[in-house]
């Protein structure tokens, strides 16, 4: 009898071996499983790089001392892509205040500034691309924006520029402009680091804004109106005619408010 049992026991076994050569997948239960999570991790989309997003600094990390803006207070980092947006009390600014702060992508002033005097080296080395300087600036200092390779673009707005330091304006973009109001003003930045060529005499007829932040000084509503709708603001924007302006027929897609002394040409067609 136990031999008979020995028998029956050793058959039992071949079968077995038998079905999983014959069936496979009993003999690898652990591989379904593995080849799913391969397959699950080879699936996750990749991560895009984030945009650059713009930081405002905030007003109480400048250092103003009597209206004299200094730079940033000394436990300040500065972040990447900063903009500094100067507050209209400021009347001077330090001689190297901002020098070589590469970080500053973006300068602008408070409306109704008070701005007189832009120190030696004062912007020196920033990443701006451009700037529009307040009507009240008189003297911009030696070397004050030496350095700013990509500076492109800069709207002087004063009619009364007194004093022009030595290579105030040496070493931008290769294709800056400088628009200036008055040929005066023109053959006071002569020789300061940009060419004649580059120093554009053009009449700012037109302010824009939005919620009280400049959007520069044009000369006719066809560049305001283009200046609007390329702006990445919301709300209503602002044009306010500085002296007598036709309308033309560029109008900016965009809500705006027009204030001022525009001859206005097409107020049937604005409805205003």
């Amino acid at each position: 009898m136990k031999k008979k049992r020995l028998i029956a026991a050793l058959l039992a076994c071949a079968l077995l071996t038998t079905q999983a050569a014959a069936f496979p997948a009993f003999a690898e239960e652990e591989t379904p499983a593995i080849q799913e999570e391969t397959l699950h991790t080879q699936a996750e989309p990749e991560k895009n790089a984030e945009e650059p997003v713009s930081s405002i600094v905030p007003a109480d990390k400048l250092k103003i001392e009597s209206n004299v803006l200094k730079g940033f207070v000394s436990d300040y980092t500065v972040p990447d892509n900063a903009v500094l947006v100067i507050p209209k009390a400021v009347t001077s600014i330090s001689n190297g205040a901002f020098n070589q702060q590469a970080k500053i992508d973006e300068i602008s002033f408070e409306s109704g500034s008070a701005l007189k005097t832009i120190g030696d080296q004062a912007f020196a080395g920033t990443g701006i691309t451009s700037i529009i300087l307040p009507d009240a600036v008189r003297t911009i200092g030696k070397e004050a924006f030496n350095g700013c390779a990509s500076l492109i673009k800069i709207n002087i707005l004063s009619d009364t520029l007194t004093s022009v330091g030595t290579n105030a304006l040496a070493s931008l973009h290769k294709d800056v402009k400088v628009y200036v109001n008055t040929a005066a003003v023109k053959t006071k930045l002569s020789g300061k680091g940009v060419a004649a060529d580059s120093i554009i005499v053009e009449a700012h007829n037109l302010s824009v804004s939005n919620n009280g932040q400049s959007l520069g000084y044009f000369t006719t509503f066809a560049q305001a109106a283009e200046a609007i709708d390329a702006a990445s603001g919301n709300g209503t924007f602002t044009i306010q005619a500085l002296k007598d302006v036709e309308l033309g027929n560029k109008l900016p897609s965009k809500a705006c408010i027009i204030t001022g002394s525009a001859k206005l040409a097409l107020a049937t067609e604005l409805e205003l």
